[in-house]
């Protein structure tokens, strides 16, 4: 049996894709693959593609052993293809993806009529398009280059959820931070060291001169911990770009 045929076997028959994929001699890639493909047909009235970015780097192991993701992607993929259902599956199959990568983010193509306009989806979650936009800064999903209705349905079900928001925005939050090249943090750090400029009126060997030379002791300043954070953006700055260097 190919792995095709298996896999149409499993949506047939409602055998567990981990059960299946035990008798497939498959590295990870090709694992996550099988789940990405199997819940892009499942749901294939609301997306089209899933795929990871160009960016992406594997974790060089042969085996997915993420057990309780494994079973929530299980259920929903046996489960009815309502919004709901595909919102739980496309969660945790970014955190599969997540727990197998170093690097790289999963991209969704998704059906115009999945998609909301803003005012929509203001309506259907009884908020103002101010919230919407505070719920973007936070982590919604919006997708870039899609014109006005950019929202897909399964927003309305994450964010209306206070656990499920709050699951969200951690996800997208570790994908940031992940995939944040140096030149990126080098700017981050750069903009928090100008406020500390721009708040103490000059640079750190200059502000806190008495304090580089042992003339004050660092404890006797009014805000002991600015002056260390301070010092610290300053090291790491060195560090990220002698990594560049």
């Amino acid at each position: 049996m190919t792995v095709l045929e298996a896999h149409e076997t499993k949506q047939s028959n409602g055998v567990n894709i981990s059960n299946m994929l035990k008798d497939v001699n498959l590295d990870n890639v090709g694992k996550f693959s099988i789940y990405a493909y199997t819940i892009q047909m499942k749901f294939t009235r609301f997306v089209i593609g899933i795929s990871p970015n160009e960016d992406t780097v594997f974790i060089n192991k042969n085996d997915i052993d993420d057990e309780e993701i494994i079973e929530f992607l299980d259920a929903s993929i046996t489960n009815e293809a309502t919004v709901e259902n595909f919102a739980v599956a496309k969660y945790y199959l970014e955190k599969l993806f997540y727990d197998n990568t170093t690097r790289g983010q999963l991209e969704f193509t998704y059906r115009n009529s999945y998609l909301l306009s803003s005012s929509e989806l203001s309506k259907k979650m009884k908020v103002s398009r101010a919230t919407i936009m505070r719920y973007v800064a936070n982590g919604m999903e919006k997708v870039e280059g899609a014109g006005h209705r950019c929202y897909p349905k399964h927003d309305a079900f994450y964010w209306k959820d206070g656990v499920w928001s709050l699951r969200i925005q951690a996800l997208q939050e570790q994908f940031k931070v992940r995939n944040r090249t140096d030149k990126i943090l080098i700017k981050e750090i750069s903009e928090q060291i100008e406020e500390y400029e721009k708040l103490y009126g000059g640079k750190l060997e200059e502000v806190f001169e008495d304090v580089i030379s042992g003339e004050t002791n660092i404890y006797d300043l009014k805000e002991p911990d600015d002056y260390k954070d301070w010092l610290d953006l300053i090291n790491d700055l060195d560090k990220v770009r002698g990594k560049i260097n």
